[in-house]
């Protein structure tokens, strides 16, 4: 991985009285990763976006445990919700050279072939109407140590205090002692399309909790 050189290092590293400050006057923009971790986030969102029909699709799969399905997409348009006959590679183009699902070959193109995709779209269980994911973040900010950087996933969104009552038990934490949360503004949002909240905890023992997903009735 090749990371400028030229272009300015900036130190995000925050200590714990720095979180507390930073989220206390919401100066959330003062937060970051580090150059390494953030080339890796963004090479790792170039990846999903080649594979997966959203982002929204790659969360709800990899998080929440959603199944997945195979579409056929023409720029990013579904032409074809049956991929079962098709290659298995998510990323390698296929000819498509007829109607499927009804849809007639005049209506997708005036020509008979086209170079199509194969991405993965989730398949919702629309069942569940609230399901919780708490897992350590993939690509933290920067922190000293011993700060741990998780993620709060909520599928539909939760209030401050109900996500402060959740967390709080979860961790058996007192909220502003040793764990910090916050959701980060809009324009500061890595991944817009899945509600979730950042949350910061010291002195976290690795063994003490793992990644939990739990469902809510409603």
């Amino acid at each position: 991985m090749l990371i400028d050189s030229s272009r300015e290092i900036k130190d995000y590293t925050k200590s714990w009285k720095d979180l507390e400050k930073i989220i206390f006057e919401s100066r959330l923009h003062e937060l970051g990763r580090k150059d390494a971790v953030q080339e890796s986030m963004l090479e790792h969102m170039v990846w999903v976006r080649s594979n997966y029909l959203s982002i929204k699709d790659y969360i709800l799969s990899k998080v929440f445990q959603f199944p997945l399905e195979d579409v056929i997409v023409d720029h990013e348009n579904i032409v074809c919700g049956d991929c079962t006959s098709a290659s298995s590679s998510t990323s390698t183009p296929v000819m498509c050279n007829g109607s499927s699902g009804g849809t007639s070959t005049e209506e997708l193109d005036n020509s008979s072939q086209r170079v199509v995709q194969i991405k993965k779209r989730v398949v919702r269980d629309e069942g569940i109407k609230q399901r919780l994911v708490i897992r350590p973040n993939d690509f933290p900010y920067s922190c000293e140590e011993p700060i741990s950087h998780w993620i709060l996933w909520c599928l539909k969104p939760m209030s401050f205090d109900e996500a402060k009552q959740y967390l709080s038990k979860f961790f058996n934490r007192t909220h502003g002692v040793d764990y910090l949360f916050f959701v980060n503004p809009h324009h500061l949002q890595s991944i817009k399309e899945v509600f979730h909240y950042h949350v910061f905890l010291k002195n976290l023992n690795e063994n003490e909790v793992s990644p939990t997903i739990v469902d809510i009735p409603m």
